[in-house]
């Protein structure tokens, strides 16, 4: 996943983001101190000893080479910690001195390759002669991580494995291992006095690959009869292996001794033989550069695609190089370079190049190590392309030349990380050649470069947070600094993000932006606040531009509910209003309000309304006692309020009023005749404390028309209104005269059907509130 972020921050910011920008390489003078070159030497001195290639692999660096022990030139591979130090894990002290066949005859190890699990496989050859008389063969070695000798492979479990090219002698310059585990070699044979390239295919247990070439061994002699080597090996992407084979031309005078030395990349398949979709009938040759003679000496497989690395001379003038043709070995681009280093002088700098690698970036840049010679000193060189995959030509380009006093050059290179490689070759401490030692170095990209990250959150202006609802923003980050880099955005609490964001690597000029980014917020606030956004990348050197506060605002409603008045008495039947307050805590105006009453009879307002943020109100509300409360028993009510808007603190929307339950009046219609109404009437029934209150004070009455409609009697006079309520419940009450004993007289009622309700209504203001025909205050009766 982190891998598409950074592919994606790339495709958004292209070359022209930081095409200005030219890579840049130092050596870390932190590797090996103070020199930064860690240097090994197993003899005292005139002994010749070199480093052929280098590995990483977790925390371990290796180096692999030969050098010269009690006068036995032998293999060696070291091993080292990432600070350069031995890693004393590895062979007991991190150096093994590798004798592979007899004592005293040399050995050296020319590849190295590191499988998965940490495991190595080292390429060379070993003399298997006795004597003087030489007999070069190839070997392969597998190690342990530990040193040891891996008992899983070669000839009988032993760890080594022979090949044996031809009669003459054999040696292999490079291993390249495939995600199977297959080994493919290449190198050179020499039959007769002429050397020929090969390239062999082995088994992950080291026994050649059948079906491949003869024994796994494919010979590719030189159609011209010159001395030829496969310098590099690769398998292709599509099938098949590529093989980079160098021919050394002929020789024709003292001062230019290999004018017509040219090089190839020749396409195999899967069995070894020729394919002929590749390039020209198999080959890819070197007259794409114009010029001879032509020296490759490296190749690459990257993105589908084959890169060619070494020198090239026109004239007097011997540049370095790299190629890059498609996978079927056409369209080849050619970048010719020298190694100048601080060195800005006109001059001719003699130039190779050696191995190749490809950091990922963005910008994903190549890294070539070489050598370059100015007035006859000859030094380690390395050079850096940037984005190599676009116009060859103009890849923005930088290189280091690290000066010593002795004699350097570069021949191997391995990535480290994401803006570092180990660099291995050779350091002659003697203009004679006569004494020389293995280098190994890391080379740092755009060490002198730095990050600077600025966020910034472009939309909205301020968050505005609706209730508990969260908000979305939009966040950019842009890299104002020369070096690529990154960053994970943070949020400081209460704020969060609403998923985790990595702007994966932003390109120098670049900009990363997220847009609709969810943020929530952990608390409610009652004023407003910053959020702060920020970035803290590795190395930004400037800390001011990575926090971004955001105004936040909090827009809430909060109604809280109180009590007014708290009642100690509560009816029987019907209910009593009580007054409650009410007040909107929150930011804003919370609508839709209205109150709900448990085991009530429900609000005191006939439709909702709006309570302004900070304002207080007062209402009523009509509460009741259950059905089946007993007199005296106490009975709680649960008044709450509720609004269309979220109310952020619901803990507060709510009331309980206890209060004793008291018995309502009770009345009786005896008498019902068109112009009077009589009966008698009882008082309520409560406790000691509550005498007073429930003594009778009146009786009311209300008649209804029956027939169509809610026909209600309004005054005495025999007039009705008409009053539509959904159940047609009782109205137009009336005060009757007298109290337990009582009477209401009224003007005559015109023949008709009728029905009469009455109550009681006693001192605390409490009325009888279930009428029924059995109870005695409910009568139907008519006029004629």
């Amino acid at each position: 996943m982190k891998r598409l972020l950074f592919l994606i921050a790339f495709l958004l910011f292209p070359a022209s983001a930081h095409a200005q920008l030219k890579p840049s390489l130092k050596i870390d003078s932190n590797f090996a101190p103070l020199s930064g070159v860690a240097a090994d030497g197993f003899a005292t001195e005139f002994a010749t000893e070199s480093t052929m290639d280098v590995a990483v692999h977790g925390d371990r660096i290796y180096t692999v080479g030969y050098g010269t022990v009690v006068n036995d030139v032998s293999a060696v591979v070291i091993a080292r910690h990432k600070d350069g130090t031995y890693d004393p894990t590895f062979s007991g002290d991190g150096k093994l001195v590798m004798s592979v066949s007899l004592p005293g005859e040399p050995d050296n190890a020319n590849a190295v390759s590191v499988l998965p699990d940490g495991r190595l496989r080292v390429a060379g050859h070993t003399d298997v002669g006795v004597g003087t008389d030489r007999n070069d063969e190839v070997v392969i070695v597998g190690l342990l991580p530990n040193g040891d000798l891996d008992p899983s492979f070669g000839d009988g479990n032993d760890g080594v494995q022979l090949l044996s090219v031809s009669s003459g002698n054999d040696s292999a310059r490079r291993i390249a291992i495939d995600a199977a585990g297959r080994i493919l070699l290449g190198g050179y044979t020499s039959p007769s006095n002429i050397r020929d390239a090969f390239v062999a295919l082995l088994n992950p247990d080291g026994s050649p690959v059948t079906g491949f070439g003869t024994n796994g061994v494919q010979r590719l002699p030189a159609a011209n009869g010159f001395n030829d080597e496969a310098k590099d090996v690769a398998f292709r992407p599509g099938g098949g292996v590529a093989v980079l084979v160098q021919n050394a031309g002929s020789a024709t005078s003292t001062n230019d001794q290999y004018p017509d030395a040219t090089g190839w990349i020749q396409g195999l398949r899967e069995d070894g033989s020729v394919d002929p979709a590749f390039g020209t009938n198999g080959v890819l040759d070197a007259s794409g550069l114009g010029a001879r003679p032509v020296n490759p000496l490296s190749m690459l497989v990257h993105r589908g695609r084959l890169w060619v690395s070494g020198n090239v001379k026109t004239g007097v003038d011997q540049d370095a190089f790299v190629a890059r043709a498609e996978g079927d070995g056409t369209g080849l681009q050619v970048r010719r370079f020298d190694y100048r280093g601080t060195h800005t002088g006109t001059d001719a700098i003699v130039s190779s190049a050696g191995r190749m690698v490809v950091l990922p970036g963005p910008p994903e840049t190549m890294v070539v190590v070489g050598e370059s010679n100015r007035s006859g000193n000859l030094q380690f060189s390395a050079a850096a392309f940037y984005e190599p995959h676009g116009d060859l030509a103009a890849a923005p380009a930088g290189d280091v030349v690290i000066e010593t006093s002795a004699q350097t050059l570069l021949n191997s290179v391995a990535v480290e990380s994401p803006t570092s490689v180990i660099a291995g070759g050779l350091i002659l401490n003697t203009n004679n050649n006569l004494d020389q030692n293995l280098a190994t170095m890391r080379l740092l990209l755009d060490a002198d470069k730095a990050c600077d990250l600025a966020i910034d959150v472009p939309t909205p202006l301020e968050l505005t947070f609706l209730g508990r609802q969260g908000t979305a923003a939009q966040i950019a980050v842009e890299n104002k600094g020369e070096r690529p880099c990154g960053s994970e955005i943070a949020l400081a609490a209460p704020y969060k993000l609403g998923r985790a964001i990595n702007t994966g690597i932003i390109p120098p000029g670049g900009r990363f932006v997220a847009d609709n980014v969810p943020i929530t917020a952990a608390t409610i606030r009652r004023d407003d606040d910053v959020a702060k956004f920020s970035v803290s990348g590795p190395g930004d050197k400037d800390a001011t531009n990575n926090v971004r506060g955001v105004r936040a605002v909090f827009s809430f409603c909060d109604l809280a509910l109180s009590a007014v008045q708290k009642p100690a008495t509560v009816p029987n039947e019907g209910g009593r209003r009580v007054e409650i307050g009410l007040r909107n805590a929150g930011t804003r105006t919370c609508r839709g309000v209205k109150f709900s009453v448990a085991n009530g009879s429900g609000a005191g307002l006939s439709r909702p309304y709006s309570v302004e943020r900070g304002r207080s109100v007062s209402d009523d509300v009509v509460v009741s006692a259950k059905a089946t409360a007993k007199v005296g028993s106490k009975a709680t009510v649960r008044v709450t309020t509720s609004s269309t808007d979220e109310d952020v603190v619901p803990a507060n929307d709510s009331i309980r009023l206890t209060a004793r339950v008291v018995g309502v009046g009770d009345t009786r219609v005896s008498s019902a005749t068109a112009a009077r109404l009589s009966g008698s009437a009882t008082p309520g029934k409560g406790t000691k404390a509550d005498r007073k209150g429930v003594r009778l004070t009146g009786v009311e009455v209300a008649v209804r028309k029956l027939g169509s409609g809610c026909r209600w009697l309004s005054g005495k006079n025999a007039k009705f209104t008409n009053r539509e309520t959904d159940s047609c419940t009782p109205t137009g009450w009336q005060k009757a005269s007298g109290t337990r004993s009582w009477r209401f007289t009224m003007r005559a009622l015109p023949a008709g059907r009728y029905e009469v309700y009455t109550r009681a209504v006693t001192a605390n203001g409490f009325k009888e509130g279930r009428f029924s025909t059995k109870d005695g205050n409910r009568r139907t009766f008519r006029v004629r």
